[in-house]
């Protein structure tokens, strides 16, 4: 969780263990952005927080395109940023590792996410982790 409260001891102790298997934990539903903020407001609550729940991502994911309104447009299209600033973060932390993805609250698994990740600058060194 790149946005967790102890990220540096997080990167000292894989430092440490080189043989662990690295996976970054996507969260979209709590904690602050990697995102600039400035990118990805329709995402944030008052407190500046990531507050996409489960429900939003389902909303995000089945509501027919045709009926859109302009709210959930902009979420999609902020969903992209903070989900390419997580990948870029987890790259420049640690540029060795092969990227493999799981998610918060299973976040991965909803196909809004998918389709972003499969969009991702940085796909094709993308591997899915489904355990």
């Amino acid at each position: 969780m790149l946005n967790g409260s102890d990220l540096a001891g997080a990167v000292a102790g894989v430092a440490q263990r080189p043989q662990l298997n690295l996976v970054l934990h996507l969260v979209l539903t709590e904690g602050l952005p990697i995102a600039e903020q400035e990118q990805v407001p329709d995402l944030l609550n008052g407190q500046g927080e990531l507050q996409l729940k489960v429900h939003r991502l389902l909303l995000l994911s089945f509501w027919p395109r045709q009926l859109d309104w302009p709210q959930l447009r902009r979420q999609r299209h902020q969903l992209r940023y903070e989900i390419d600033a997580q990948i870029a973060r987890f790259c420049e932390l640690w540029p060795e590792r092969p990227l493999q993805i799981d998610g918060h609250q299973h976040v991965h698994l909803m196909p809004v996410v998918w389709r972003q990740l499969l969009v991702s600058e940085r796909q094709p060194a993308l591997v899915l982790q489904w355990c």
